[in-house]
């Protein structure tokens, strides 16, 4: 929530406070509680139909959840932040469905994925595995740890920093022995050797050997790895599972000529991630050129379009960035001044005209859409608002069917 809406409410509360005190003469510590309900957001969540089915306000009274620290729910738990920003009273925590606290606190936590969930009750100790009830599966042992996916989760050592996979059991079901990897999809993860970027299979074995200078996951089959070709240029494969090139394409790296941490707005945007998630990042593009629901985005002379598993181009160079699909529909950027979003389905028509500053991608058949920046509603795929855009100061994009939301007892 701003600050402008945060002291609005407030003068408003205070001006309905007072009259209430002096018709009714209300005691100090009445006032006091009044003022804070009407100033304060009331942080929930809620579902597809704009119900506040988790009231955390309610479940847990002026606890200090701060703006920003609602995670998503994963199978059936949500982690938050609790205390400061930063420093050693930062904790983490989980509530349930209901919007009570369950378990104790970490001083660092990770999403629940596959039943189990990444977590470091000090940073001494590292990081193991709870399981829902909150008891220790893996116990802490590890520098870093993410979330399990097809059976293996990524692991750091803390003797040598390097990474390796454990199975659910806490075995060492891929010694650590790559300088960084990814999550298993489609039974291959990326791994990291020095500069170069290769894939293992989920013995450990190398199924293409680390020749690539970035490399991406393997979605639908395939799998982007990018290659220095001299003179500022790169030369972007797609590979096979078997690692044979199904198509290629040269390119010289672009970036758009805007932030695009304006996207990045949401109130699940914190969090220990820099120990328990994925970080591999490219320094030479922006785009996240995996395949979802048969489309990839490419990019050319700093625009944007999507090619089909093919290598054909489908979508033509037209916008200023593109997401990649979520749903059959696909976040993307003007390319003129003013760079705002819009969503272009499939069939490549442009169905929400670029006219938000703020757009998150879709999910349960909502994305979270902001025109003004300030205030947030939820809009279908034809761009009709299905919860209003004057309701709530932040909020996040659904998952199992709840999102997180600042919603204000007060609207100026």
């Amino acid at each position: 929530m701003t600050c402008a809406n945060t002291f609005r409410r407030l003068y408003v509360g205070v001006a309905i406070t007072l009259a209430c005190v002096t018709l009714s003469g209300c005691s100090l510590k009445s006032i006091t509680n009044t003022l804070l309900e009407m100033a304060c957001p009331r942080w929930g969540y809620i579902d597809t139909k704009n119900k506040l089915v988790v009231n955390i306000y309610a479940a847990n009274k002026y606890y200090p959840y701060l703006e920003g620290s609602l995670g998503k729910f994963s199978c059936g738990r949500a982690r938050i932040r609790v205390g400061p920003d930063k420093g050693s009273d930062c904790r983490f925590l989980f509530i349930d469905r209901e919007g009570i606290r369950s378990g104790p606190d970490f001083w660092a936590a990770g999403n629940f994925s596959e039943q189990l969930a990444a977590a470091a009750p000090s940073r001494k100790e590292g990081f193991g595995y709870l399981d829902r009830n909150y008891n220790w599966v893996i116990k802490p042992t590890f520098a870093r740890a993410r979330g399990f996916k097809e059976g293996l989760s990524a692991v750091q050592l803390k003797s040598n920093s390097l990474w390796g996979f454990v199975d659910k059991t806490g075995r060492l079901a891929i010694p650590c022995q790559f300088d960084d990897v990814r999550d298993f999809s489609e039974g291959l993860a990326v791994f990291r050797r020095g500069t170069k970027y290769g894939f293992i299979d989920k013995k450990g074995q190398e199924r293409i050997p680390a020749t690539g200078d970035f490399a991406w996951s393997f979605s639908e089959g395939l799998a982007a790895v990018d290659y220095r070709a001299g003179s500022g240029k790169y030369k972007r494969k797609y590979l096979n599972p078997d690692g044979t090139a199904k198509f290629e394409y040269s390119f010289e790296p672009g970036r758009p000529d805007f932030s695009l941490d304006r996207s990045r707005h949401f109130v699940g945007e914190f969090d220990s991630s820099d120990f328990t998630e994925d970080k591999l990042k490219p320094s030479h593009c922006l785009e996240d050129p995996v395949f979802k629901n048969g489309l990839a985005v490419i990019q050319k002379h700093c625009l944007y379009g999507f090619i089909n598993t093919n290598g054909e181009v489908v979508i033509p160079f037209a916008f200023g960035f593109a997401r990649p699909f979520s749903e059959n529909c696909a976040v993307v950027f003007s390319k003129s001044g003013n760079h705002l979003c819009g969503v272009v389905h499939r069939d490549g028509k442009l169905s929400v005209e670029c006219k938000y500053k703020h757009l998150s991608d879709f999910s349960n058949g909502l994305a979270c859409a902001s025109a003004t920046g300030t205030l947030y509603g939820f809009i279908a795929p034809d761009g009709i608002y299905k919860i209003d855009a004057n309701i709530h100061d932040l909020a996040d994009s659904f998952s199992e069917g709840l999102a997180a939301v600042g919603v204000a007892p007060i609207c100026p």
